[in-house]
């Protein structure tokens, strides 16, 4: 048995045993290989032989008909699965009145008939951030990848708030293909990760309160005490550490 075109493996052996009538023979196809969608290879019978030497030239096992069999790239094998292959996307929160675009992209190996690929983002697990109501402008879509086109963009739109907020994540994942001829979604690469960087000042500006500026009088020479007091406006999600450092100017009077 072998290939004879590079879609197929090398040559191979199909072994029957004592009284055995059929064996079924199993031809991988290269992974690496790229079908063509109404293209065709075939599998051949080339020899056939005994397990061991006779000592007189034996008339059988012999190839018989049909020697060959063939084998068509149909829409489903030649297009192979659809899935992602830029999975990851960060992107800033638009101000107050615009818009951002989180931008992923999918792909199929072939590109024989039109493919609608449906999208739906995911819940967020408890205690995510992420609001699949506010935070994006629609929880589902669709991709459209036309016939010749082998991929495309998944763009999901961002929507802006004035609330303070931490970096928030969220999942999408294609669930379904519509349209043309037989695709599948490849459930190893079905999966696409945002993130939307944090915004609106979580972590607060800080200043000395208006009390605290001074100026502050002391007695030389004695030990004293000076309070000030800092204050953060703007946000309070976050723990931060504020370092500080003291300057001294010193004078002399003559």
């Amino acid at each position: 048995m072998s290939g004879t075109t590079s879609f197929a493996t090398s040559p191979a052996t199909a072994t029957f045993g004592d009284g055995q009538q059929e064996v079924t023979v199993h031809s991988a196809i290269s992974s690496t290989a790229f079908l063509e969608v109404r293209g065709s290879f075939y599998i051949q019978l080339t020899t056939a032989t005994l397990p061991f030497t006779p000592l007189v030239s034996p008339k059988s096992p012999r190839i018989g008909s049909p020697l060959s069999v063939t084998v068509s790239v149909t829409p489903t094998v030649g297009n192979e699965a659809i899935g992602f292959t830029v999975s990851q996307a960060t992107v800033p929160e638009p101000d107050r009145g615009q818009t951002s675009t989180a931008v992923l992209l999918i792909s199929r190996k072939g590109a024989a008939g039109k493919a609608t690929v449906n999208w739906i983002i995911l819940q967020p697990l408890a205690g995510s951030l992420f609001d699949v109501n506010t935070d994006v402008l629609s929880r589902t879509g669709v991709v459209t990848l036309e016939d010749g086109v082998f991929s495309a963009n998944l763009s999901i739109g961002i929507a802006p708030d004035n609330e303070p907020e931490l970096d928030e994540q969220f999942l999408v994942t294609l669930v379904s293909v519509d349209e043309g001829p037989p695709q599948a979604i490849d459930v190893s690469k079905n999966l696409g990760f945002v993130t939307i960087l944090e915004n609106d000042n979580p972590g607060g500006v800080f200043s000395f309160s208006d009390a605290s500026r001074g100026p502050f009088y002391i007695m030389e020479s004695t030990f004293a005490f000076v309070t000030l007091f800092v204050q953060r406006t703007g946000g309070g999600l976050v723990q931060r550490e504020l370092l500080y450092s003291i300057d001294g100017a010193w004078s002399r009077r003559t």
